[in-house]
């Protein structure tokens, strides 16, 4: 006579789970193990969030990602013939005491439109000790080939200003290199030598 289902071996009996023969089945393993892999998620994108907040707010993504001045010359715009991308066109400056103003325009001579052109004045005192560097916008913000742009600044020094310099770059970008292109015009009411 057969066994019955119940009585055969290997034979899995309907509501119950197979269980192998010389294993035994603990229900709340597979749930520790699915706490074990929050918990590491868990660690792991913490991990991963404070590198992100302290790469952002420190230089040590530098050691980890070299990055120099070099790599974003690619973004200096294209001329025509080797010339310079950017031409100082005017610059007035007037002095006050301890303060010194400046102000000027300029003209793209790539063959690309830039935007955010930021005007960088760095301003001497007659000690050379405390230079003073200001960044303004060039206004229009978008500079189309052949277009110009204007810019104005106010400086105070500890010390009477000796002299100035302007320089260009783009916005969180590199320094375009610039020629003169002023005219060469001599007042004698308005000083070149700022002491």
């Amino acid at each position: 006579m057969d066994p019955s289902p119940e009585e055969k071996p290997g034979t899995p009996v309907p509501g119950e789970t197979p269980v192998l023969p010389g294993f035994a089945l603990r229900p709340d393993a597979s749930g520790r193990d699915r706490d074990f892999l929050r918990i590491g998620a868990a660690i792991v994108a913490g991990l991963a969030i404070v590198m992100i907040v302290v790469s952002s707010v420190t230089d040590l993504s530098e050691a980890f990602v070299p990055m120099e001045d070099v790599y974003l010359d690619i973004l200096i715009p294209e001329t025509e013939d080797d010339t310079l991308p950017f031409a100082l066109n005017e610059l007035s400056s007037a002095l006050e005491g301890n303060r010194i103003s400046a102000s000027g325009w300029m003209t793209n001579m790539s063959l690309e439109p830039v935007e955010n052109v930021v005007a960088v004045i760095t301003a001497r005192e007659t000690t050379g000790r405390f230079p003073e560097t200001v960044e303004v916008p060039v206004e229009p913000a978008r500079l189309e080939p052949g277009d110009s742009g204007s810019f104005s600044v106010s400086v105070t020094l500890r010390q009477r200003p000796n002299n100035y310099s302007v320089r260009f770059r783009l916005e969180h970008g590199p320094f375009v290199p610039h020629s003169d292109e002023r005219s060469l015009s001599i007042e004698i009411d308005a000083p070149i030598d700022l002491r």
